[in-house]
């Protein structure tokens, strides 16, 4: 399904607006009307989906696209960054543009930019790790 460019500005524009007064925190009848899962239940299926990889500490911060994870690279025992594009933005509005972000930030390198060391998709979560 494509979607037209004008109504996916327009659905990015509704979500940030929506993210940034924190309005699905403040109202959990409008969560549960809408059947969003909370936080905690995201957590929880994104930890068992990427077990056999990385160990979630703590989530750092999110912002309009994705949310940000302190995890442990249990294959090189380093701490890392594992950047996990929102479920719900997904469903509407596709993948495309995390896999574009995705494929810019393996081609960059620069002493302030962390390094792309990881990619991809686990029980329909599509994450990076820096």
């Amino acid at each position: 399904m494509k979607v037209r460019p004008d109504l996916t500005a327009i659905l990015c524009r509704t979500w940030r607006s929506l993210t940034r007064t924190h309005y699905w925190r403040a109202r959990p009848d409008v969560r549960r009307t809408l059947s969003l899962p909370t936080m905690t239940e995201i957590t929880a299926r994104l930890s068992t989906a990427l077990a056999d990889r990385y160990k979630l500490e703590r989530r750092l911060g999110e912002g309009g696209m994705a949310t940000v994870y302190l995890a442990q690279d249990l294959r090189h025992k380093r701490k890392v960054a594992v950047k996990v594009l929102r479920p719900e933005l997904a469903a509407v509005l596709g993948a495309e543009r995390f896999v574009q972000e995705i494929t810019t930030t393996a081609n960059l390198q620069h002493p302030h930019i962390l390094p792309l060391f990881d990619s991809g998709e686990a029980d329909s979560f599509q994450h990076l790790a820096e």
